[in-house]
């Protein structure tokens, strides 16, 4: 079914059909209950391999950037979700298609937070075992050289494996990555994970 035929099934259920607003006014003003009713209309078929498009990104910034709009010009005692299927309805987009980016966002964010986690760790062990190894070195002291070769040996052995996320997850916070800012900038609009002020 064409989302927007799928819209105007929902107006005209709703007794909205065939006033004189505009689409776009009539679909701000959907109630709670007729967005739900729109998602529940809708049906979605999420790609295979799990791997998220550059257009798909692109539209649940645009989703949440015009939720946020709409939370100022509308004030609304609603979830932030809710808020994000309507903005999606205004812009013509499948709001299950929407929900299902939204976790493929979120979950590939989260992903991205380990890598750079990761990267960080890996750079102060190797700081810090880089100064050890000049200390050495640098030791005249016999006992001393073999107390700073054992905390060498020790650090190395306790360094803590990689965050090993699926190929697809993967590949998404690669994606990600490339609008890293805009997405951080869409987690504060809508109140998103708490990692995206971690992460400033």
């Amino acid at each position: 079914m064409q989302v927007a035929l799928l819209f105007l099934l929902v107006l005209a259920g709703c007794g909205r059909a065939g006033t004189e607003r505009s689409k776009g006014e009539a679909l701000r003003d959907l109630s709670t209950a007729e967005v739900m009713a729109a998602m529940a209309a809708a049906s979605y078929a999420p790609p295979a391999d799990g791997r998220l498009t550059e257009r798909q990104v692109r539209l649940y910034l645009d989703v949440i950037q015009r939720a946020a709009e709409d939370r100022v010009k509308r004030p609304r005692k609603e979830t932030g979700t809710t808020g994000d299927l309507r903005a999606a309805l205004e812009l013509g987009i499948n709001p299950k298609e929407l929900l299902w980016v939204e976790e493929r966002v979120r979950e590939a964010w989260i992903a991205l937070q380990g890598q750079e986690l990761d990267q960080k760790i890996a750079a102060s062990r190797a700081a810090m075992l880089q100064d050890l190894e000049a200390r050495r070195a640098a030791a005249a002291d016999p006992e001393e050289k073999r107390e700073l070769a054992q905390q060498i040996a020790e650090i190395r052995a306790a360094a803590p494996p990689a965050t090993e996320v699926a190929a697809a997850v993967a590949f998404n916070a690669a994606l990600i990555n490339r609008f890293k800012t805009e997405v951080r900038h869409s987690f504060a609009e809508d109140r998103g994970p708490q990692e995206s002020e971690n992460g400033r």
